[in-house]
């Protein structure tokens, strides 16, 4: 998504944070932990 495309079709995204890197969020029991980058971290984690 282009920053045009988001304010154009996405209205909530507006103003918002795009980010060019995938972050991976790993979630468990309905709690979140910090997005992150890494492959090799979320690895360790799981």
């Amino acid at each position: 998504m282009t920053t045009e495309e988001n304010e154009e079709n996405y209205p909530l995204l507006v103003n918002r944070i795009v980010l060019k890197d995938t972050m991976i969020y790993v979630c468990q029991d309905y709690i979140c932990k910090v997005p992150m980058k890494n492959l090799e971290e979320v690895k360790e984690i799981l």
